[in-house]
């Protein structure tokens, strides 16, 4: 019993440094996040995450700037489509690219 008490207090502080860890993410970080949940959850096979990912991706577009915002929506809708189709491969190197474009915007 005393095993239990211990591993659910470690859980608690492990679960605060997390949740203390992503509220202080800037918002260029946090999309950096998304994309390394969608890369993962490609990688695992697991494609309901993927796209609950793509689609955290898709809402957080800002469409005053349109022609972007179109661009990158149209890229991640593909993605979504490739992951429907069993194509978890050609929407990972989409994502992927993406995210390394990303990067390199942010000097991440």
């Amino acid at each position: 019993m005393d095993n239990l008490v211990a591993n659910k207090q470690n859980y608690s502080k492990v679960g605060g440094y997390i949740q203390n860890e992503a509220l202080n993410l800037s918002p260029t970080e946090v999309i950096l996040k998304i994309y390394d949940f969608v890369i993962l959850s490609l990688k695992k096979g697991d494609t309901q995450r993927a796209m609950r990912g793509i689609t955290e991706l898709i809402v957080s577009l800002n469409f005053d700037y349109e022609e972007f915002s179109m661009g990158m929506y149209k890229l991640y809708q593909y993605s979504r489509d490739q992951i429907i189709h069993g194509n978890t491969k050609e929407a990972l190197v989409i994502i992927e690219g993406l995210r390394e474009s990303w990067v390199k915007a942010f000097n991440l």
